[in-house]
């Protein structure tokens, strides 16, 4: 049993490695984001706050961009089909912030504040690189 969790966590340390080891660029929206935060001015609960939900904005306007650039490149039957799925996407989305805005907005603390505006921006910044990789996928870029 010692060489097989020995084994287990040899790979496990590798699979770190190899995920963490790679040098992907930082997405320019990340790198604002994170220096919104460094700024003193921000060292505050409504400055965090508004440093995600500038960052959020600045998603979702990636969003439509890739989105945009995505339906140039599919076929009409694979178009409509990201169509419907871009609407169930936004539909998700929508609930999910009601979800969490409400459930973070129950807690004590402000710091739920800016957690909140975090999932906004979160949600947002998974859904842009989902799109951003599919253009990849086609075009390389």
């Amino acid at each position: 049993m010692k060489m097989k969790n020995n084994v287990l966590t040899l790979l496990l340390l590798l699979a770190t490695s190899l995920t963490f080891g790679q040098t992907e660029e930082k997405h320019p929206i990340d790198v604002q984001r994170e220096n919104c935060h460094a700024e003193d001015s921000n060292m505050t609960t409504v400055g965090m706050t508004n440093c995600e939900l500038i960052a959020a904005e600045l998603w979702d306007k990636q969003i439509n961009d890739y989105f945009n650039s995505l339906l140039t490149l599919l076929e009409k039957e694979d178009i409509e089909i990201l169509k419907e799925t871009q609407l169930k996407w936004i539909e998700y989305r929508d609930k999910e912030l009601k979800f969490s805005g409400k459930f973070y907005g129950s807690l004590d603390g402000t710091m739920w504040r800016i957690q909140s505006a975090g999932r906004r921006c979160d949600i947002n910044r998974t859904r842009a690189l989902e799109l951003k990789n599919y253009i990849y996928a086609l075009t390389g870029e």
